[in-house]
């Protein structure tokens, strides 16, 4: 099940070009915060961030939520605790995070929204922007609004992440993607000559002086287009063997094959490697979102990532919540960089 009630996702989360998306699956008939265009700037404001955390002393016998969700009760009523601070919402008056009385407070609205809003134009707009576990966690997403294809007929739409939360779970951070519009896969961009994909900045006491270094550090999004092209380019143009295939999928579904005699559960765990791995292999060779590149090295990072978006099994019932928070904390940035270095490895 979501985390999050269909309330909650309709009420705080804004979905722009829905003509080139879709809609959410939450949408309900009725509901406003969908949009065929751009999300507006000022909904944006209105309908999110109108509102601000504020700092509280932690007081011994409150009982607060951790950085990680879980209830932690406090004892020795009526003492404040010595070095560390709460961040409550003021509405709901909920504690959003506990943290050392040193960390600064990342508010969203400054943080995310102002120093994306004067890069707004016809070239550059709001795709969507939300918060999630009742305003820990917070995105602006602002991506181009036409798709652009490569000649090796990749298409895709680049896009710059904008991220924090209240928690400590994400880091406030800016980063540069892109999204695979045939599979709609989120897909990691290489550092290049123009600069790496991601910016983070410390809660620390000089937040309002790195605001301005994020401002200018943001123009990397501009390149975004012709940094990912080039990297279609060079992975598309790399001949990837099925043996080179093969070999990638005992790295990344490792496994052995038991020996005579070997325990019921041995031979159960071979047996279910055996299966993924040939599920891969014809997701590889034969999927209409990967078999135009199968043979590449492209294809088959195109594979993989096609599988862990929208193919592997996970345990919440709600994959596009799922994939959406994986995009946020930069989980799968993580898993894209750790597949495309296995597979350069392999034809190096």
């Amino acid at each position: 099940m979501s985390r999050e009630t269909l309330q909650w996702l309709n009420e705080n989360t804004l979905i722009g070009f829905t003509e080139k998306r879709g809609k959410a699956w939450h949408h309900r008939q009725g509901n406003d915060n969908h949009y065929v265009g751009p999300v507006p700037i000022d909904d944006v404001r209105k309908r999110l961030f109108n509102w601000e955390a504020e700092e509280q002393p932690l007081i011994l016998g409150e009982t607060v939520d951790d950085a990680d969700g879980d209830v932690m009760a406090l004892v020795y009523p009526g003492a404040t605790v010595p070095g560390y601070k709460a961040w409550v919402h003021p509405r709901t008056g909920e504690v959003l995070g506990v943290h050392k009385a040193t960390r600064a407070l990342h508010q969203y609205e400054p943080w995310l929204l102002d120093t994306l809003g004067d890069m707004l134009d016809d070239t550059l707009q709001i795709g969507t922007a939300g918060l999630l576990r009742g305003g820990r966690i917070a995105w602006v997403q602002v991506e181009v609004p036409e798709t652009i294809e490569t000649p090796e007929g990749v298409k895709f739409r680049p896009f710059i992440l904008a991220r924090s939360s209240m928690d400590g779970s994400v880091a406030t951070t800016f980063s540069r993607s892109v999204t695979n519009t045939v599979c709609d896969n989120t897909m990691a961009i290489a550092a290049t000559e123009h600069g790496g994909q991601r910016i983070t900045f410390r809660a620390t006491g000089n937040s309002e002086v790195k605001l301005a270094e994020a401002r200018d550090a943001l123009g990397i999004v501009y390149t975004a287009a012709d940094d990912f092209a080039a990297q279609v380019a060079a992975l598309t143009a790399t001949t990837f063997t099925e043996r080179d295939f093969d070999k990638l999928l005992e790295l990344e579904i490792p496994g052995e094959k038991p020996e005579f005699g070997a325990k019921p559960r041995e031979v159960t765990q071979w047996g279910k490697v055996q299966e993924k791995r040939t599920y891969m292999r014809d997701l590889y060779r034969f999927d209409e979102r990967v078999a135009p590149w199968t043979g590449t090295a492209y294809g088959a990072w195109q594979a993989f990532s096609t599988y862990d978006q929208h193919e592997r099994k996970i345990r919440s019932k709600n994959r596009v919540e799922r994939n959406q928070l994986q995009v946020v904390k930069g989980q799968q940035d993580r898993v894209d960089r750790d597949v495309l270095g296995k597979i350069m490895e392999l034809v190096a």
